[in-house]
C-alpha cells in the first residue's frame, strides 16, 4: 500500500489535499476556541458574563424554562384554535389543500 500511495500520484495529491484541508480545519478549530477562551475568561464580555456572574445564569436558565413553558402552552392553544367552532373551517380547507398539493407532486 506505501508503495501504491508513492508511485500513484492521483492517489497522492488527494491524500495531499486531505492532510492540507484537515490543518487548514485543525488551525481554523484552533483559532476559534482561542478566542472562545479568551472571551470566557473576560466578565465583560456576554460568554464571561454567563460564565461567572451567577445571578446572569440563573436568568438565562428561567429564561428557557419560560420558552419551554410558552411553546408547550402555544402548542396547546394551537390545537384548540383546530377544533374551534370558528376556526374550524378554514383548518378543513387548508387540509384538502394539503392534500391536493401532495397528490400533484
Amino acid at each position: 500500500m506505501a508503495n501504491e500511495l508513492t508511485t500513484d500520484t492521483v492517489v497522492f495529491n488527494t491524500v495531499k489535499a486531505s492532510v492540507l484541508q484537515l490543518k487548514q480545519i485543525a488551525d481554523t478549530a484552533s483559532a476559534f476556541i482561542s478566542n472562545l477562551k479568551q472571551a470566557g475568561s473576560n466578565p465583560n464580555t456576554t460568554i464571561g458574563m454567563m460564565l461567572h456572574d451567577k445571578e446572569s445564569g440563573t436568568r438565562l436558565k428561567e429564561i428557557i424554562k419560560n420558552l419551554e413553558s410558552s411553546s408547550v402552552k402555544l402548542n396547546e392553544d394551537l390545537e384548540a384554535a383546530q377544533h374551534n367552532f370558528l376556526l374550524r373551517g378554514y383548518f378543513k380547507k387548508k387540509t384538502k389543500a394539503g392534500k391536493i398539493n401532495s397528490s400533484e407532486k
